[in-house]
């Protein structure tokens, strides 16, 4: 539906309301041409208007439009009822509307339900995550109902809406106003309960209807505080649950629950393949005087529990008790089902107490019992909660501090505090001191850069799971974005990854993944946690610098693992060293996503090693886009490597972009911009260039290999310039192709043939002279180039050749303040590119000092350097101090560097802020500097 040329529909954006209004139409009234979308349902009502007028006979160009149009709207009619559709969105991106004939699995579900007579229909597609309103033409339905695919597996659920009466306004809902029917839809799919759009849980109510479809995929979306269910035997457990709960790291909150039966919890009974998953219970009060008794499961019977918690609160049964399991059991005679076994990993129990009246109770799991050829794994748990046995006599057995009683399961590397438990024993597990329980070199192969974090700011110095630290600053949504400032914030997007919204506020140099395997790649799998990316990434024009990464036996490694879906724009990432086994590139695989204003750079030196690199992207699929988009860094690979990309398959769209550096291979195909096109791609590559410097095997100036049935890949308005060497073959634009058929539509793409006069003539381009890729004319003969707003042509920039004006390098000032990895805070003239950014800081604080170089551009040496504090842009009760130094500081306002500094050369300093009482807003500042030529 992607791919989608004609629109039977309008979109109009409004912004003020942040709303997408879809007008519906039988016949087609948009067309997507080279400049997009365009309408021409008013251009062909006028020739239908002119040819009904007796009086007017159309010219021969009206007469071929207008047999042009029938054809057309007899081609692509469908007669789609709904007449608006109305998304809560301003990007309607990615978003179609379809009739029937187009949606198969639509009738086949309106057949299972047995529909009597169904009428036609607009089926909306990409949608399913958007509330909006659904305007229907009739009022007559006796039954409304959406049906929806998201999972797009071709088996599409059909689900009822209520009437508005029925749900006292609660969406799902509908009603009928002046002969019309209004649906209005939390999600737009009616919330189909499946992997690709769970059921949300956001309020006590969600979270009490779960029970309902015990089998369904759920996800909660904030943090709920339990106020209704507080009396009585308070909430109900959910009873055999066999589907997935994901809490999303956030938190359920005094859930009372009063039971006379067993199997208490707020899953009373989770089983055969049911999954709960980063959820955290906080001060639950639970009790029975029955067994099988916890905070989270009383029964987990073929179940895993990934990435839960309890804090504080108290539980107490009647045996079996347990703050995450009561009782745990797996057994492998249960026909039907796969990999079912018991698991319960990366838990915690912190200050929740726990009591029995029965055998068996553990800081964790009360009872571990594994039954016929079953399994239950537990790894990276631990409990501070006091587990203890309430009878007056004390003769219970299977009282720990971790488990009760274990029988076959796999353990490893669990712990106790055997001072806050006052317990010594433990089925399974290892007893600590409280000292001990805080100090990380006690947890051996946990992994603390992960999941895992200490520090006294989080459960009093115990270990915390990191999906569950928050953001200082934002919210996650769109208009109140998680800011990122740090290598930890950087760390900890992972835990955040889908459906987020993040905005960089400062530069980040990575300095604490610098050895081992170095970065682990957002999107890389997790447990418990989706193994993509699909967020929305402002970096705010932004860098992070020295991504290391060492992980020669992985896949798509960059520090973005799999993007899928989503957007990441205005980043940049300075010095990558990045190995890997194949589709290696700082950015990672992108598909179905968007790339903007994105860079790569080398300011001190980068590498990126391994099969299929790329200097910018590895693998770019589906219908990913990405524009305005340049990389500037060293790629060697054993087999196809590009300066920009290395491998392009389904019809993702790449323009205006460019790639320089680097590149070098010991086999296959390299070349300046893409190393290979995969077969039956229908990409397109537009107003791009390279001037990569290439050495290997086969060598191509733009492009290495392109595959079989690429016949609708494009390449055109595309330059290569770089300068090739090569062992066994060089061509001047493309090295090789399949030899079943060409792409046809190869067009305006040349290659400077006087910097490589050994290259082949090759597929696609036309070799010509510097001089012919320097003079305007050149182009103004080629059809499609546009050199007043697209592309620029003058001496200065980029050695005359042409370049694109978005990408146009920064004029650095004569001496310029900049950071440590080449970013300068102001262009020549002026304008700001980036602040010195401080954080948040208090009155009366003193930040801490941050480095700044003041480097010489002039084309000669400099001495009498001084940079100075203007002290008139300085607000009243702020003060900005220089120093030489950070250890010691030595405040001054103005700093004098001794010697010559040479051209190129730079000096650094540090500069720190200070406020009295009484600021409130403020802190920018401005620097200068001068010095005298040689």
């Amino acid at each position: 539906m992607a791919g989608s040329v004609i629109r039977n529909y309008t979109i109009e954006v409004d912004k003020i309301n942040k709303k997408s209004v879809f007008s519906i139409y039988p016949y087609p009234v948009e067309v997507l041409t080279p400049n997009g979308w365009e309408n021409i349902q008013e251009e062909f009502e006028e020739l239908q208007a002119k040819n009904l007028d007796d009086n007017y006979t159309l010219t021969p160009d009206e007469e071929q439009l207008y047999q042009e149009y029938k054809q057309l709207a007899d081609s692509f009619y469908e007669n789609k009822i709904a007449s608006t559709i109305i998304l809560d969105t301003v990007d309607p991106t990615g978003i179609d509307i379809v009739g029937r004939d187009r949606v198969q699995h639509v009738l086949d579900a309106e057949t299972r339900e047995q529909i009597p007579f169904g009428r036609e229909f607009a089926y909306v597609h990409g949608a399913s995550k958007l509330s909006g309103t659904i305007i229907l033409p009739y009022d007559d339905y006796s039954d409304v109902y959406v049906v929806s695919d998201v999972d797009e597996d071709g088996i599409a659920e059909l689900t009822y809406v209520k009437t508005k009466e029925e749900t006292d306004g609660v969406r799902p809902y509908y009603e009928k106003v002046e002969g019309q029917t209004y649906i209005y839809v939390d999600h737009f799919s009616g919330g189909g309960g499946t992997q690709a759009d769970p059921y949300i849980v956001s309020t006590e109510q969600d979270l009490n209807d779960v029970r309902k479809k015990p089998n369904a995929w759920y996800l909660q979306d904030r943090d709920i505080v339990m106020g209704s269910f507080q009396s009585g035997e308070g909430f109900t457990p959910i009873k055999s649950f066999t589907g997935i709960y994901d809490g999303g790291g956030f938190y359920i909150k005094s859930l009372y629950i009063n039971s006379s039966t067993s199997e208490t919890g707020l899953f009373g009974v989770c089983g055969w393949g049911g999954l709960i998953r980063n959820l955290r219970l906080i001060h639950p009060n639970i009790s029975s005087s029955k067994s099988n008794v916890a905070a989270l499961i009383g029964t987990a019977y073929n179940a895993k529990i990934y990435n839960c918690n309890v804090v504080g609160g108290e539980i107490i049964g009647g045996g079996n008790v347990g703050a995450i399991v009561g009782y745990g059991s797996s057994d492998l005679r249960q026909a039907g089902y796969l990999n079912t076994n018991t698991e319960i990993y990366y838990c915690y129990n912190y200050k929740c107490v726990i009591r029995t009246t029965g055998n068996n109770a553990g800081g964790i799991a009360g009872n571990l019992t594994n039954g016929y050829n079953g399994y239950i794994g537990i790894t990276n748990v631990y409990s501070t909660g006091l587990v203890e046995d309430i009878t007056v006599a004390k003769e219970r057995t299977g009282i720990g501090g971790l488990i009760g009683f274990n029988s076959g399961s796999s353990f490893t590397n669990g712990f106790w505090d055997m001072e806050k438990s006052t317990c010594t024993y433990s089925a399974l597990g290892k007893g600590l001191s409280t000292s001990e329980m805080k100090d990380m070199s006690s947890f051996l192969n946990w992994s603390f850069d992960i999941y895992w974090y200490m520090s006294e700011d989080y459960n009093e110095g115990y270990p915390e799971h990191r999906q569950f630290i928050r953001y200082s600053q934002g919210l996650g949504e769109e208009a109140n974005p998680f800011i990122i400032t740090t290598e930890f914030d950087l760390n900890q997007m992972r835990w955040f990854r889908q459906g987020y919204y993040f905005r960089f506020e400062d530069d980040i140099k990575m300095t604490e993944h610098q050895t081992g395997n170095g970065f682990m790649p957002i999107g890389f799998d997790l447990v418990g946690k989706e193994q993509y990316v699909k967020a929305y990434i402002n970096g705010n024009n932004r860098s992070i610098a020295n991504l290391f990464i060492y992980r020669p036996a992985n896949t798509h490694v960059g520090l973005f693992g799999v993007i899928s879906g989503g957007l990441i724009e205005n980043l940049d990432i300075i010095d990558p060293n990045l190995t890997g086994k194949q589709y290696v590139s700082p950015f990672g695989y992108v598909s179905n996503a968007k790339l903007s204003n994105c860079h790569t750079d080398t300011f001190a030196s980068s590498m990126i090693k391994g099969t299929f690199v790329g200097g910018l992207v590895g693998q770019v699929h589906g219908g990913a886009i990405i524009e305005d988009c340049s990389s500037n860094v060293n790629i060697s690979t054993t087999n196809y490597g590009g300066g920009f990309v290395s491998s392009l398959g389904g019809n993702p769209i790449i323009r205006r972009c460019y790639a320089s550096g680097k590149g070098e291979n010991t086999g296959g195909y390299i070349a300046g911009f893409f190393g290979n096109i995969e077969d039956s791609s229908t990409c397109l590559v537009e107003d791009c260039f390279t001037n990569t410097e290439l050495n290997g095997t086969s060598v191509g100036l733009f492009g290495g290999y392109v595959g079989r049935y690429s016949q609708g890949a494009i390449v055109r308005r595309s330059i290569a310039y770089g300068k090739g060497y090569y062992s066994e073959g060089f061509s001047g634009f493309l090295a090789s192709k399949s030899t079943y058929e060409s792409p046809a539509s190869w067009t305006q793409n040349f290659w400077d043939r006087t910097l490589n006069s050994n290259a082949a003539t090759s597929f696609g381009a036309a070799g010509i002279t510097t001089a012919e890729l320097k003079f305007l004319g050149t182009y103004n003969n080629s059809s499609g180039w546009d050199f007043t707003s697209l592309w620029l042509l003058e001496q200065k920039y980029n050695n005359g050749y042409p370049v694109l004006r978005k990408l146009l390098p920064v004029d650095t000032p004569i001496l310029g303040f900049r950071n440590e990895f080449g970013k300068y805070y102001t262009d020549n003239a002026g304008e700001r590119l980036r602040y010195l950014e401080f954080g948040t800081l208090v009155a009366s604080q003193t930040s801490s000092p941050k480095p700044v170089w003041v480097q010489n551009n002039a084309d000669f040496p400099v001495n009498q350097l001084k940079a100075w504090v203007d002290s008139a842009t300085v607000a009243k009760g702020m003060e900005i101090d220089l120093s030489m130094s950070d250890t010691p500081f030595l405040p001054a306002q103005e700093l004098a560097f001794n010697g010559i500094l040479a051209r190129g050369g730079a000096e650094k300093f540090y500069v720190r802020i200070k406020s009295d009482i009484t600021v409130k807003t403020g802190g920018t500042f401005d620097l200068r500097a001068k010095a005298s030529p040689m």
